[in-house]
Parts: C-alpha cells; structure tokens; sequence
C-alpha cells in the first residue's frame, strides 16, 4: 500500500499527458478521484499504524552493496498524508489540473522518508538526506553517532549482545524520524529530546509543539544486567521511537 499512495500523484500526471488539450472536465475528475483513493488509502491503514507503530515497506536495490529503498509511515506521517492528499482533493475540485498533483508527489516522497539504505559506512555519520537502516551484529560495528538533515534513522540492535560492554551512542534527525530496536536484556538509558513532533520511549509517549525532553531509563524484562546501553536521541520535527526486540 505503500508505494501505491507514492504513486499515485506521479500516475495522474502521466495519465493527464495522454487526454485531449479540451478534456479539462476528465482530466479534473481523474485528478479529484485519485486523490480520493490516496485519501481512503491512507486512513485505511490508520489501524495497522496504531497496531504496529510504524508501517515499513523495503526493497533490496542493491543487495552487494547493502542498499534498499525504504518506506515507512508513523503517526505524524499518516497525518500529513492526510493533509497531502486532501490538498489533492482541492486541487483536482478548483483547478482540474491533474499536473499539479506533482508537487504534492514530491512532498510524499519526503513524508514516508524514501531514500538509500546503507548498512555500516561512515557516510552515514554526516548529515544528508534520505533513510539509514542499519542492523550491527556487534557493539564494535555501532557508530558512535548517526546523522540526517531531512530522513530517517532506523537502528535494530536486536541481534548485538551487550553482556559485559558499556556503548554510548548519538542519533540527531533534524526533519524526520528516528526508530530503535534494542534487545531486551540490555539495561538503556535514553537522553530524549524532541522540538516538534511525538516521541514513544519503552512506552513513554509525549507529543506536541516543544515537546521537550525527557531522560529514561530502562533494565529490561530481566533487570538490571546484560550490559550497558546510553541512547542520546534528538529530532527537531517529526518522531521518535525506541523499544525492545519482541
């Protein structure tokens, strides 16, 4: 369902190309119902949202080289898809031009974080644009830090084991979000800051304008044990989530 709603602005233009110059009224219906399905599509996937937190669709590009095309969809996400596609609605109502559903393809790109997914290179330290998904099998291959101007970082750490090591690391998303898996022996302490968006920590939620931060600890199912995890996390606009492997 994913990379429908991202296709669907991109096909109305395609579709408008080919109608006759004097099809305005055709071309203004197919722009208002493709919007319309955007629309529905999206508020279709409102409870898998909430069951899930986080919907995903990824796509191995380039395999030897560690890299996908990634998609993803949280709550602020979904809203502003929401928002797009009902812009598209006016759009294809008042002005009956199905090109200008480009722009609003444009910003969907940028909403469900489309981009490259690299996997353990130091590019991914510095700050840029598109989505990170990583997933070290050791505490020697997390980075001390990761960085995204506009994007996303997702980070599982499920499969490291802690036991006996102590890692400190920083993750800072300017415009975008920032996901985390961690296991679920690991004692985790999390320096949470967020400016404008929603943030869910091991359950902790709090959202709005000026957020704010919040440091929170947690040991884990199995107590205090298993080694030592210090998660410093900051996104200017959009949301944060960290939880355990389940």
């Amino acid at each position: 369902m994913l990379p429908l709603l991202l296709i669907l602005p991109f096909l109305g233009s395609v579709l408008a190309a080919f109608l006759p110059t004097d099809a305005r009224n055709r071309e203004a219906w197919m722009a208002f119902g493709l919007a319309l399905a955007g629309l529905v599509g999206t508020a279709a996937m409102y409870p898998a949202m909430v069951r899930e937190g986080v919907l995903h669709f990824r796509l191995e590009w380039l395999p030897a080289a560690g890299l996908e095309f990634v998609l993803r969809l949280d709550a602020l996400a979904w809203l502003f898809c929401i928002l797009v596609f009902g812009i598209g609605l006016l759009v294809g109502t008042w002005f009956g031009r199905a090109r200008w559903l480009i722009p609003l393809g444009l910003v969907l790109v940028l909403l469900l974080g489309s981009g490259y997914a690299a996997f353990g290179h130091d590019h991914w330290r510095r700050d840029g644009f598109g989505a990170v998904a990583l997933r070290p099998q050791s505490v020697a291959e997390i980075r001390d830090s990761y960085r995204r101007n506009v994007g996303v970082i997702e980070l599982d750490l499920s499969d490291v084991d802690f036991a006996g090591a102590r890692k400190d690391v920083i993750l800072r998303v300017n415009l975008g979000a920032i996901e985390v898996r961690v296991p679920s022996d690991v004692d985790v302490t999390v320096d949470a800051s967020i400016d404008i968006g929603s943030a869910t920590v091991f359950g902790d939620s709090w959202d709005g304008f000026g957020a704010g931060a919040r440091e929170i600890f947690d040991a884990g199912p199995d107590g205090v044990g298993g080694g030592e995890l210090h998660i410093t996390a900051t996104v200017n606009t959009g949301s944060l989530e960290i939880h355990r492997d389940r």
